[in-house]
Parts: structure tokens; sequence; C-alpha cells
């Protein structure tokens, strides 16, 4: 009923030049989707063993594929998809990585695959996807060329593993007037190796009791560079190269200097204060994100880093205990840990979401009711008087006892609403289409779908739906949607059939 496919493919490269990051938010909307019951394959080029084996251990399925850039990638993993597991027809397909370009878009697309791509900066003259994902705070405000497809735009759908959203954010009692334990984390490759340059700027910080902890990522090639470097320092640094679950390290941070990656957002989910630097054009906007959100603060580019500067930096948030409590508290309001469900929910249920009735669709739902073909199909066929109509609208709004949703198609455009009025262990459906949205053979796609979203919510709940003997076409919907007859009865002295669907 919740409407899940069981396949999810995912297509993404990690390396010593890409880096990890598009494979390991990739992993996060892979968790979610495993937690909806959902299998998951990683089809892609993972130069790591350590990383191929976290994504094993993670139930990923993995199929190695050849490089986009050197011509190697013919797309022979997908034609070998198909052959094992049968057409991919109707099946999602993610693309995370900036060398996907149009035409590999319109490849996968053209094999009847679903397409989630997921992007940074809008650097593509064109994009074919059906989903067009950008987590980034403000990317709404980008000039994305994407005809038909559906945004999901901003830090709602900011994507976290499940370590983070697991974990618990800082508390205040953990704030100290000095801060003295600092992690720095340069993002899974760091090829141009800034965190030397970072280590050089800490040695220049003179504060009691400083502590470090120095993380490199699976695809960093300086991992031995680093180490001789430390044996030789007088900070008190620990060099960490096989970090399994990043949260209890970022927990144990009052500061973190980052490269600006998706782990500032991890990072904000749990409250610690970042200085952001940006090691490719990608990161730019999200350092500049979190210093709008009062999330971190934007050190530029690293090549431009200078040690003096950033040791001043670094000394300046580490002595002001307000603005690290303040970043803290703005990195929580920014990121809220459910983006991945969000994805997984907008994914599965498309080419429909639902949002929660506000105060301002009165008078559209008061239209709705009183079309012609609505009126004629409920059991009270009179036209809705609109005094009358805002009263029994407030009282929904009010009544804990009630969901009532809209139904929204191609991201944002209203198609009608749907209501549970929940009693004991059962619910009575209400739905109704508008006049634009009906007559196109979905109408029991909506209703599979509105009554999977609730049953998720509510669980164990029976939903009933009462319609009128006469309306075979309503009938017919609730019918393919999964409901049965249960009984036939009268209502307002009119014959109906009373349809009903049990949660598991």
């Amino acid at each position: 009923m919740d409407g899940c496919p069981q396949l999810l493919i995912v297509r993404a490269d990690a390396d010593a030049r890409i880096g990890t990051g598009h494979v390991m938010r990739c992993l996060a909307l892979s968790q979610a989707w495993q937690e909806k019951g959902g299998r998951v394959i990683l089809a892609g080029r993972i130069e790591s063993s350590k990383l191929k084996k976290r994504l094993l251990n993670q139930g990923v399925d993995l199929w190695e594929t050849g490089s986009v850039e050197s011509g190697g990638d013919k797309m022979t993993w997908l034609s070998g998809l198909e052959r094992e597991h049968g057409k991919l027809k109707g099946h999602w397909l993610i693309l995370d990585g900036y060398q996907f370009h149009g035409d590999y878009q319109q490849k996968i697309r053209g094999r009847g695959i679903k397409l989630l791509v997921i992007d940074d900066y809008a650097h593509l003259d064109r994009y074919y996807a059906d989903l067009l994902l950008n987590q980034n705070p403000g990317s709404d405000a980008l000039n994305y060329r994407a005809e038909g497809a559906t945004f999901l735009l901003g830090s709602q759908y900011i994507l976290l593993r499940q370590e983070f959203r697991k974990t618990a954010t800082r508390p205040l009692s953990d704030f100290k007037a000095v801060a003295r334990r600092i992690l720095v984390t340069m993002g899974g490759a760091d090829p141009d190796n800034t965190t030397l340059k970072v280590i050089e700027a800490l040695e220049q910080v003179k504060l009691p009791q400083l502590e470090i902890k120095i993380i490199v990522g699976p695809a960093n090639p300086h991992v031995e560079a680093l180490k001789k470097i430390l044996q030789k320092s007088e900070l008190k640094a620990e060099l960490l190269t096989t970090v399994e679950n990043m949260a209890p390290v970022m927990q144990w941070a009052d500061v973190a200097i980052t490269a600006g990656g998706s782990t500032c957002w991890e990072l904000a989910h749990l409250g610690v204060p970042s200085l952001v630097v940006s090691l490719a054009d990608n990161q730019l906007g999200v350092a500049r994100a979190m210093e709008r959100a009062g999330a971190g603060i934007d050190c530029g580019w690293a090549k431009n880093l200078t040690g003096e500067w950033l040791a001043k930096e670094v000394c300046k948030v580490c002595k002001d205990e307000a603005h690290r409590v303040s970043m803290s508290r703005a990195g929580q309001r920014l990121v809220d840990g459910h983006g991945a469900r969000r994805v997984v929910e907008r994914v599965t249920m498309f080419p429909y979401s639902f949002r929660p009735v506000e105060s301002a669709d009165c008078e559209m739902i008061f239209d709705w009711a009183n079309d012609p073909d609505v009126r004629k199909a409920s059991f009270q066929q009179e036209i809705i008087d609109w005094q009358q109509h805002q009263q029994w609208f407030c009282n929904k709004l009010e009544d804990a006892h009630c969901l009532f949703w809209i139904i929204m198609a191609e991201g944002d455009k209203p198609v009608g609403q749907v209501r549970f009025d929940i009693a004991a262990e059962e619910a009575v459906v209400s739905i109704s289409l508008s006049k634009e949205a009906r007559n196109m053979g979905k109408g029991s796609t909506v209703i599979k779908l509105s009554c999977g979203k609730f049953l998720q919510k509510r669980k164990q709940q029976r939903v009933k739906a009462f319609i009128k003997k006469d309306n075979s076409r309503s009938i017919k919907s609730f019918d393919r949607a999964g409901f049965k007859v249960m009984s036939e009865l009268k209502m307002h002295g009119q014959s109906a059939v009373m349809m009903g669907f049990e949660g598991s």
C-alpha cells in the first residue's frame, strides 16, 4: 500500500579526484529506501576498498562501471542489470555526479526508467529528469532548465545518513567559555592537501589544552605524509583514517574546520559551529549558505587561505562562547534530519505529493466542494453556503482527530484534497480531485498513495470509505486501490456501500 518499488539503482563514483561525497549522500538516500523495505544497487567506480566494504556492510549491492570521462562508461552496466533483473522500466535510478551530462540522462530515460538527478549548482545547459534534487539552501534561486521535471530544492531535502539522524544534538551544557576540541575534515579525497594548510594554521593557535582530531577520507592520497608531519608537530593531534561512524567524532568537537561539502550539513544538524573552506566550485554555495544561516563562517577558497588569517579566526571563535551557541542553534534549525525520508516519499509517491491543509486553502476547497460533479457524488447534494463552509473548515483544522491534506502534482500544483476522520482504530477517508485532474485514470493511484501515507502515520488502522451505490466509477477506483466492499447500507436515505482496507 505504501507504493515503494523494491529496487533502487544509484549511479555515482568515488575516487581521489571526485572524492566520496556523491556516494556518501546517496548512501543516506539508500538507507532511507532500505528502511521502507527496498533494495539498492550502486553502479559506479569505487576506488577505495574501505568504502566498498562499508557499502556492502550497509546492504548495498555494487556493480562496477567504466569511467564517463574516458569513454569507458558505455552503459553496458545498465544492460547487465536488465539481463539480471529484467526490464527496469518504471524503476528509479539516481544520478549523482557532475560528469553525467544531458545526453547521459536522456539515454536512461529513453529506456523507460524514472530518473532522479542530484545536483548542486545548475552547471548544465539542460537537465532531463523526472525529479531534480538540490539540497542546498538558496537553490530555488538557481536558473534550472529542466522541462517537465519536479524540483526538490532547499534544506528540507538535505540527505543525512542514519548515524547522524540517530545521534543526539548538542546540549547547551556542552559549551565552555573557551573551546579546546577542534575537528578537521577536508572530505574524502582532499587532492590538494588542504589538510596540511589547516595543520600549519593550527600550529599558530595559542590556546591552552588544545586537542585536535583530523579525519582523512578513504580516497586521500596524502595520509603517510600527514602522519610524518604530525609526528614532528607540537600539536596534540590525532589522525583518524578509518572512521566508520562520523557522528561521535563530530559530537566530541567544540569547533570544526571543514570542507564545504555535505559534511557541513552533518555538522549543522549536530550543532557543531564550523569554519567552512571551499575546495571546489560546487562548495562555494554551501559555505555561503552556512554563513547566511548563521551556522558557520565562510573561509573562502582553500587556495587563497593563509595560515595567519585562519589561526586568528579559530582563536576568535574558540574564545566567543555566545557566537558558538548561536551558530549551533542556527545549524540545528537549518537541518532537521528528515530530508532523506522526504525525498524517498516524493520518489515513491511520484508524481504526487501531499501537504497539510492551510488556512489559505479555504476558498480553493470551497470551490472544489461546490463543483457540480462533486455535489452529484455527495450524499448531501445541496450547494454549500460560504459561511457554513468557513465554520466547517476551521473546525477541521482544529480537530486533532482529522488529517487533512492537499494533493499536489508536478511539485507545486494543487489537484485535490483528502481527509481522514479518525475514530478508535479506524478512519473514514474522503477524497476529491479538481475538475482538471479528474477522468485521467489516476483516481486509484491517488487513493492508494494517500492511504499508504496515512497508514504509515497511523499503524494498524482500518480505512473505510462510504460511496453512493450508483457511483460505479468511484467504487472501481477504490477497488483498484485495494479496498473491498464490506457491506451495503443506507446513508441520508440513499443506497451506499462501505469499502474498507486493513492496514498491516
